[in-house]
Parts: structure tokens; C-alpha cells; sequence
């Protein structure tokens, strides 16, 4: 998959907190990085796709380059994909579940402990 930046796009949440997203020609998202009020990066990540152009892992970094934890991707029924969190010593930590709608985007996500809790 091809790893040069064409197009990105710039969040800003309420926080204060800004994420930077970096899209290939093919518009898969290549790198997201997220900078705290002051302007400093917290981390960023990494996503890897299947053969299909599924995406099926998100690894996270620190600014440094050090891994911080990683995500597997299990799509589920009706436009959901689960996100399962890992520590660096494959421990699990929690999951999100992420509705899209027909065109792809994010509508709405929810956050689970390990245990299954929701948390946000």
C-alpha cells in the first residue's frame, strides 16, 4: 500500500485537543496524530489494511517512536466495527465499538472496559 501523504484533515475537539489525519492517493488513512492543547504530540498511530483494503490493525506510538498499545479490527453486523486494545504485553484493555453510516463515516462509538463496562 502506498505510504505518501496527498491529503490531510485537521479535528479540533473540545478539550482542546487537535488529531491530524494523513491520506494516501487512494484515500486510506495513512497516519493520525494527536497534539495536545499546547501544541505537543501525545502519539500517533499507524493503521494496517488487508489485501482488501479492510482496515485490520491500528498500532500506537508515543512521540518518541516507542509503542504504547495496538488495536485489532473485527467488523461486526450492520456497519460496526470492533477495535480491541492491547498493551504492549498483549494484555487486553478494552474495546470500542464504531457505527458507520453508508458513506463510511463515524456516527457514533462507544468505549467498554476489559470487562465489558462501558465507559464513554
Amino acid at each position: 500500500m502506498e505510504n505518501k501523504t496527498v491529503r490531510t484533515h485537521e479535528e479540533k475537539y473540545a478539550d482542546g485537543t487537535t488529531r491530524i489525519f494523513e491520506y494516501n492517493s487512494s484515500d486510506k488513512m495513512i497516519k493520525e496524530t494527536a497534539y495536545s492543547p499546547e501544541g505537543n504530540m501525545m502519539y500517533y498511530v499507524i493503521p494496517e489494511y488487508s489485501a482488501e483494503g479492510a482496515m485490520t490493525k491500528e498500532t500506537i506510538f508515543t512521540p518518541d517512536g516507542k509503542m504504547k498499545s495496538y488495536l485489532l479490527a473485527s467488523p461486526l453486523e450492520n456497519n460496526k466495527l470492533k477495535m480491541t486494545s492491547y498493551d504492549t504485553q498483549d494484555k487486553m484493555t478494552g474495546y470500542f465499538i464504531y457505527e458507520y453510516n453508508d458513506e463510511g463515516k463515524i456516527v457514533n462509538w462507544t468505549k467498554y472496559d476489559a470487562e465489558g463496562n462501558i465507559i464513554k
